[in-house]
């Protein structure tokens, strides 16, 4: 007997097709001039979610991939002579840099070793390097002192932090060996009761980071990433806020109304911009 039913496959692969088509049209909307923002996107095409927000966060670093590239075209125009983006990795004094792991919106991030100790570390650069604005170092500092604070074993420690000979502020944490939450879960296919396990400590982590005033405000499969003993941890605090605030010396957190956090994995009253 033929099975009728359309394959789950072709189905998801045509509502990857609408969401690229969704896209397209919204950056043509946003070329032609209209003032159209990610919460509006998400509003119109709800049917969507949550491809359409794993999407739109990809294309808010490419956004701002370009908008930083166009900045330092225009400052080496104006003769500066000096080129955006993080510092050449032998640059970075005390450290080897071996490879690139991951470029997101705020960072680049690099396997390293710790010439004085031989020790494998992940080191965190500003994406803008020495051209990033003051809010931009403002929130780059605010990752390292709230993420500093958080002693946890399934929350990455923080080793140390500085800025280098141009002017690119890092911070050095503990390298992961292992696999993001949702490639562990795929690769490893835990039981019932693994999973839960590994559940239960990723919202002990959490839970220890909220009775200590820090909220995360960007918690998804990728920045859990778990070990070969099969141990989470919590990673990235670049958009995490302390409970209660929205100014700190000077420099607004966000704006009212912003967006920050990834759609797909946003609570409600991110994405109003409430929090």
């Amino acid at each position: 007997m033929t099975d009728t039913k359309p394959s789950e496959s072709s189905e998801f692969q045509d509502r990857l097709l609408e969401v690229q088509r969704v896209l397209d049209l919204c950056v043509e909307r946003r070329l032609a001039g209209e003032d159209l923002t990610d919460q509006q996107i998400v509003a119109e095409y709800a049917r969507l979610m949550p491809e359409l927000g794993e999407e739109l966060s990809n294309l808010r670093v490419i956004e701002r991939a370009r908008r930083v590239a166009g900045k330092a075209n225009s400052t080496r125009t104006a003769g500066s002579g000096a080129p955006s983006g993080p510092p050449a990795r032998q640059s970075i004094e005390g450290y080897e840099i071996l490879s690139e792991i991951h470029r997101g919106g705020q960072g680049v991030v690099y396997k390293a070793v710790q010439k004085a100790t031989k020790r494998t570390v992940a080191l965190k650069v500003m994406l803008e390097g020495p051209y990033a604005s003051a809010r931009q170092r403002h929130r780059f500092e605010r990752e390292i002192d709230l993420a500093a604070g958080l002693q946890h074993p399934n929350i990455v420690t923080i080793y140390d932090s500085g800025v280098t000979a141009d002017g690119s502020h890092y911070f050095v944490m503990a390298y992961i060996r292992g696999h993001s939450l949702s490639e562990y879960v795929s690769k490893n296919k835990p039981s019932i009761d693994q999973t839960l396990l590994l559940f239960q400590k990723i919202c002990a982590a959490v839970n220890y980071a909220h009775q200590r005033g820090v909220i995360h405000r960007d918690l998804k499969p990728s920045n859990i990433r778990i070990d070969a003993a099969g141990e989470p941890h919590l990673l990235d605090f670049g958009l995490a806020r302390a409970a209660g605030m929205g100014m700190s010396e000077g420099a607004p957190v966000t704006v009212t109304g912003e967006f920050m956090g990834t759609l797909a994995y946003a609570s409600p009253e991110q994405t109003r911009g409430d929090t």
